[in-house]
């Protein structure tokens, strides 16, 4: 018995001291797993947090990619769409000087005036020759002839100048008609009376005009066509007037801002935009898209898109204008004139020739024609327009 308590007094102990060294070593191993498991979230935090700056510095380079895009987009927006508006401001420009100023009729104007011998003759001296012609065949006395003669003279100086040329001619045989001569008549009882005579009559008058039918002819067909391409140049000017005046008024608003269309764009649009400072690191795109001169010509420079398709419709309306005051002319020429008993077919052949090169131009002459230029520049705006659109979308 004694040996067995002695024993166990030994034992407990030992049993005590190894469940002691048992949860200690317990303890150490649950630390070393709490470790374990700290370092572990440890690394897992510093993953998440470099990934997190990593999708930080993403989004902002993505921000500043997007800033940098919008600046470079509204670059290229600016500089071609001012680059449009200064070519529709030249193309509307040169319609307005040709519309005022018509190429076509400039020349025709001379083939109307009554003093001009562009077709190989005077109308003047046709009209004073075909009534002398007739007044020298009149049973009348000399001194009257000429006295007749010199009026007709003296009225075809007096309207010279008058346009349309039908009115000299109406206004001749009216002053002709009218014309009178006295004749004494001794009367009953030797009484002497004078008789107031016409000596031009119906026959003669119709004589007179019949001569002069083909200039008559001629002329009136001028004067149609005259009339009718002037109305239709007024035309013009009302149904494009609010176009005309938009342009304007969008042109003198962006000069507002400071652009010149007289100078360089590029060079103006890179100061505006610090173009030279872009690749800089420290470069602010988003302050410099809220620019306001920026924002603002942005706008007026999207306004092209309409302006130019109300260009296209300002520009082949005059070019069907002229084409049609053109060929009617050209008709009238190969018609009415090889009828006029008097004139030089070398002359209007020269004038016919002329105004084909003012329509088609002439390449061996250095001419070109009003149909090329205008279709050259609108196709100059429409590739620039096309451009300009692929950046915007």
């Amino acid at each position: 018995m004694k040996n067995f308590l002695a024993t166990l007094f030994f034992i407990i102990p030992a049993m005590i001291l190894c469940a002691q060294e048992g949860e200690v070593k317990t303890v150490e191993a649950e630390q070393q797993v709490l470790k374990i498991e700290v370092d572990t979230l440890s690394l897992a935090l510093t993953r998440d947090l470099l990934t997190l700056k990593e999708t930080v510095s993403a989004l902002k380079n993505k921000a500043d990619e997007s800033e940098k895009s919008k600046y470079l987009k509204k670059y290229q927006l600016i500089l071609r769409g001012l680059d449009i508006i200064q070519e529709l401001y030249s193309g509307t420009l040169q319609i307005q000087s040709a519309r005022s100023q018509n190429i076509f009729y400039k020349k025709v104007l001379d083939m109307n005036n009554p003093s001009s011998d562009a077709l190989g003759f005077q109308l003047l001296d046709v009209i004073v020759k075909s009534v002398e012609d007739n007044i020298a065949t009149l049973p009348i006395p000399a001194q009257d002839k000429q006295r007749l003669t010199g009026s007709v003279s003296n009225l075809v100086d007096n309207l010279k100048t008058v346009f349309p040329p039908l009115n000299i001619i109406s206004n001749i045989l009216s002053m002709a008609s009218s014309f009178s001569i006295f004749k004494p008549r001794m009367e009953k009882k030797s009484e002497l009376t004078v008789e107031t005579v016409n000596p031009i009559g119906k026959d003669i008058l119709a004589k007179i005009r019949n001569q002069l039918v083909p200039y008559i002819e001629f002329y009136s067909e001028l004067d149609k066509i005259n009339s009718k391409f002037q109305s239709a140049l007024y035309q013009h000017v009302v149904q494009y007037k609010d176009y005309i005046e938009n342009l304007y008024s969008l042109k003198q608003e962006i000069e507002s801002s400071g652009i010149d269309f007289k100078v360089v764009l590029g060079d103006q649009i890179n100061k505006i935009f610090e173009y030279e400072k872009m690749a800089s690191g420290d470069f602010d795109f988003k302050i410099k898209n809220k620019d306001e001169k920026i924002k603002k010509l942005t706008i007026n420079s999207y306004s092209v898109f309409d302006l130019v398709e109300q260009y296209k419709k300002f520009s082949n309306d005059f070019v069907l204008i002229q084409s049609d005051f053109y060929l009617s002319y050209i008709q009238v020429l190969e018609k009415k004139v090889s009828l006029l008993p008097i004139k030089d077919d070398a002359k209007i052949a020269q004038l016919m020739q002329d105004l084909n090169n003012t329509k088609n131009g002439n390449e061996a002459e250095g001419i070109v024609g009003f149909d090329v230029a205008y279709k050259q520049r609108i196709s100059s705006i429409i590739a620039k327009l096309a451009k300009m659109n692929e950046i915007r979308y």
